[in-house]
């Protein structure tokens, strides 16, 4: 249905034009509007969206080109007829400049006067149903996409309020969730979509989304739900659907706890599986990839440093498997998530979890360069560097000169000593700085620094006793020692890994 706007200063001929819109095109018209002046036009199509609008040039107080063009100004999208009885070349010509779609001659038959705004009409409609097309699939892309967010808030302990948030995007009112943990190997999503959808007779909505190695199912509730209920119903599910392996957390009423029924769910899975030691959900289990990229983007802001952005925007390409934004976006966030897992493990960077939780919010669904990697480079970018811009402002300086000491020096044999030195200050007092504000030790941050930098050069194929070197160890048993402390992997062991990930 279309919003007509009709302008036309003569009332014989206006109300003609109006009375032919009526018989000919009652069932396309929903508001029909007449204007004797520019000025009422355009105040009229200010204060309602119209898709059409038919003018006389010679009208009062703004004529009907003018009129045009400010409506074009406001409303690019807006179809446009002059119905006007001036011949004049000019006047064609500047309507053809300003994006008009008829120029009707008066007098014109009302066989052609309505022919040739039908057509107009139907392009409008045309558009209409093209525009309502696109916005569905982007509606649903973004359900899905925001369906996934969800459950990675919960799965990573993002503030309640966060995902109450959520809640508020599906207008759902919850009063209690719970979780249902499966192996990825054993479903496929052809599968599980029959799952979900029997889940979700009994119960509000039911959310699932692959992390790591399993499929993770949330059900969500307006009312607090019966776990004996739950459990008969589960089972009979997975009965129906040959589900050998499969766990369910407890009912959680509480938002803050609902990640706990996936804390259960999922030892629950463990326990039950006959080949529990190949699938135990542990933290050497997770995806090792966004694992190091998120250890990767912790070391650039923890260091200042933006050397490491090329290397995870290749990773997030690779990652993602695909061009298709949305894809991307889902590694990004997921990526993001388990930054802010590790922030919210480190004392230094606590303070600033809050803020990423709010920077993974606001990551683009459009991609207006459409070249993937500067999407994901100014999207990693612009989180890492509001965080650093943030931490530069709050964070003591002297623990930041301590760092910048670090990045510059951790080749070489240093030691607190030496920064001591550095800073002018006394060992005891940097020291209890470090502890004071990293709850961490100058030869732990050392370490880390140097394994970092260590796990960047065997990504790259260096042999292990060059990288010892290179990253300031004297001893290379010394050196895979701290590597596993570190990474839980020797570094023979991380390089076979990443070697496989790669195949």
């Amino acid at each position: 249905m279309l919003n007509v706007l009709v302008v036309e200063d003569e009332k014989l001929e206006r109300e003609a034009l109006i009375l032919l819109l009526q018989e000919n095109f009652s069932k396309q018209i929903h508001v029909l509007t007449a204007a004797y002046h520019g000025e009422q036009a355009l105040l009229a199509f200010h204060q309602q969206k119209y898709q059409l609008v038919i003018t006389d040039i010679n009208i009062p107080r703004m004529n009907g080109l003018s009129l045009l063009r400010e409506i074009k100004k406001s409303d690019p999208d807006t179809r446009t007829i002059i119905l006007t009885g001036y011949d004049y070349f000019k006047y064609a010509q500047e309507s053809i400049c300003i994006g008009v779609d008829d120029f009707i001659l008066k007098p014109a038959t009302q066989k052609d006067l309505c022919e040739r705004i039908r057509r107009v009409m139907e392009l409008i409609e045309r558009e209409q149903r093209g525009s309502h097309f696109e916005d569905v699939i982007r509606y649903r892309k973004m359900q899905s996409i925001l369906q996934s967010d969800l459950i990675y808030a919960i799965l990573y302990h993002n503030p309640h309020q966060n995902i109450q948030g959520y809640f508020s995007i599906f207008h759902m009112q919850v009063a209690s969730a719970a979780c249902i943990c499966l192996y990825q190997e054993d479903i496929t999503n052809q599968a599980l979509l029959p799952i979900v959808e029997e889940l979700h007779t009994w119960y509000d909505e039911c959310f699932f989304e692959t992390y790591f190695e399993n499929v993770v199912i949330f059900i969500f509730h307006k009312d607090v739900m019966e776990q004996k209920q739950l459990l008969k119903r589960i089972k009979a599910i997975m009965i129906k659907h040959t589900i050998v392996h499969y766990g369910v957390g407890g009912i959680k009423e509480e938002v803050h706890d609902f990640y706990n029924s996936y804390v259960e769910a999922k030892e629950e899975l463990r326990q039950t599986s006959q080949d529990a030691f190949q699938h135990a959900l542990t933290d050497k289990q997770e995806d090792t990839t966004l694992n190091d990229m998120a250890d990767a983007l912790l070391h650039a802001i923890r260091y200042n440093q933006a050397k490491v952005f090329p290397d995870v925007v290749l990773r997030i390409q690779k990652e993602a498997e695909t061009n298709e934004i949305l894809a991307i976006r889902k590694i990004l966030v997921k990526l993001f998530h388990i930054l802010q897992n590790k922030m919210n493990q480190c004392e230094d960077m606590k303070d600033y979890v809050a803020l990423l939780s709010e920077k993974i919010d606001g990551i683009s669904y459009d991609n207006p360069t459409q070249d993937e990697a500067t999407y994901i480079r100014y999207e990693v970018k612009h989180v890492i560097h509001a965080i650093i811009k943030s931490r530069s402002k709050s964070m003591n300086k002297i623990v930041l000169d301590a760092y910048t000491y670090i990045g510059k020096n951790y080749h070489r044999s240093i030691g607190l000593n030496d920064l001591a030195n550095y800073l002018d200050l006394t060992p005891q007092y940097i020291s209890s700085l470090l502890s004071q504000h990293t709850k961490n030790s100058f030869t732990n941050i050392l370490a880390e620094y140097r394994v970092e930098k260590a796990k960047q050069l065997l990504l790259n194929n260096r042999k292990i006793k060059e990288v010892s070197s290179l990253v300031g160890f004297q001893n290379q048993n010394y050196f895979a020692k701290t590597f596993k402390k570190v990474t839980g992997y020797t570094p023979k062991e991380y390089k076979q890994m990443h070697v496989m990930n790669d195949i």
